[in-house]
């Protein structure tokens, strides 16, 4: 007699999200019961996360590397005095030196400033010299944002994060100002 399968059963190719691990689906030995094995590879580390996200303001999607660059982005589209932005626009200084995180154009300075997030210095332990960063990069001013700076604004970011799918889901609703 034929098998009956509770639900259809998947290619044992299809891949699954399961317990922070990829997991490939088997075909079960019982038609109750499925087995997940884990596979040779993991997902990638945290330091080398990437967000995707849609920007109302820009109208375009955006890659984050972050979470602490995803909260930044939330504070540029929650700022009214931001009018455009870009994420990753250049290096710092050379080719082996840090990407800038943004650059940001507000109302009071349309040729921009630069925004680079940073730890805080209390926690570093490195020297003093490789700590200090120059006050403009290509001829703009470099805003260094810390992490206390964004954990300041963990409310009014967690509240934007409720608002923003909103906006973008009825973007296409919403009246001109």
């Amino acid at each position: 007699a034929p098998i009956r399968w509770r639900c259809s059963p998947r290619p044992a190719a299809a891949c699954s999200r399961r317990a922070g691990r990829w997991s490939t689906w088997t075909a079960p030995s019982s038609p109750r019961r499925r087995r997940w094995r884990r596979t040779s590879w993991r997902c990638a580390s945290a330091s080398r996360r990437r967000l995707e996200v849609f920007s109302p303001k820009l109208a375009r999607r955006l890659s984050l590397s972050s979470y602490d660059v995803w909260r930044c982005w939330l504070a540029l589209e929650a700022n009214p005095a931001v009018c455009a932005f870009c994420e990753r626009p250049a290096r710092l200084k050379g080719a082996a030196s840090p990407t800038l995180d943004f650059w940001v154009s507000l109302r009071n300075r349309p040729d921009g400033e630069f925004w680079l997030l940073v730890g805080d210095p209390d926690e570093s332990t490195s020297s003093s010299g490789s700590t200090d960063l120059p006050r403009h990069v290509h001829g703009r001013p470099l805003r260094p944002i810390t992490a206390a700076l964004l954990s300041s604004l963990a409310i009014p970011l967690a509240n934007w994060a409720q608002i923003l799918p909103y906006l973008v889901s009825f973007r296409e609703h919403r009246q001109p100002m």
